[in-house]
């Protein structure tokens, strides 16, 4: 297979959101969107559009290039085994 940015991406949201104190109920809340379908997204069940992801960053007072970096680090580090 490849490397897997997916998994990678939303496993990076997840430390970043702990990281952070944060909770996704609590992010869903200050975004104004569902927290069932946030939820799910976060996890990796369903999909997530970019454009949440940088709503989540900006949440987190994260940047991109920041976050990003990190989930390449991550990616390749998962894929190295």
């Amino acid at each position: 297979m490849g490397i897997d940015y997916g998994a990678a991406t939303t496993a990076q949201l997840k430390a970043e959101i702990s990281g952070a104190g944060r909770s996704i109920r609590n992010i869903a809340a200050e975004l104004g969107v569902d927290y069932t379908t946030l939820f799910k997204r976060v996890k990796g069940t369903n999909p997530i559009r970019l454009q949440t992801v940088f709503d989540i960053l900006r949440v987190l007072n994260m940047t991109p290039a920041v976050f990003f970096k990190r989930v390449q680090e991550r990616a390749e580090a998962d894929y190295r085994g």
